[in-house]
């Protein structure tokens, strides 16, 4: 990647609940305090916290939602299983908000471990993201066939 050219692709770490739902299309939107520096379209490979701990698929993020936290959790909660309240607590103390919204859902036949991701991938996992270049994506999907 040049200096120019923003990424593509995130590794999203997500709780296991919020990754179900959205694999079950019961959650349209993820929210971030801090969302990634990338022009939609973008790739989002989930990394499911603890218990599973493990890389479990990936969406395609078609738009960001961003702007004052009542704003934007106005403008999407009804695509979400969250409760408005739950969302407010969220975002306490934030003055930005964003929403993901991801279209394209893809589960992975195969996890690939936390393990794995270390070993195979020098891959650490992050708090909340971190940027994938196009060789780590490509690697990593090789092993989720």
């Amino acid at each position: 990647m040049t200096s120019y050219e923003r990424p593509t692709r995130v590794l999203l770490s997500i709780d296991p609940e919020w990754a179900t739902a959205i694999y079950d299309g019961d959650k349209e939107y993820e929210y971030r305090r801090i969302p990634p520096a990338c022009d939609p379209p973008f790739d989002c490979v989930l990394y499911e916290t603890a218990p599973t701990k493990a890389v479990t698929g990936e969406v395609r993020v078609e738009t960001v939602v961003e702007g004052a936290p009542t704003e934007v959790i106005s403008e999407t909660v009804a695509g979400t299983p969250h409760s408005r309240d739950g969302l407010l607590a969220y975002f306490d103390g934030a003055s930005k908000g964003a929403a993901l919204h991801a279209t394209t859902v893809t589960e992975y036949d195969t996890a690939v471990s936390l393990e794995q991701l270390q070993d195979e991938f020098a891959l650490s996992i992050p708090q909340n993201f971190q940027y994938l270049s196009d060789h780590e994506y490509i690697a990593l999907r090789s092993v989720t066939r």
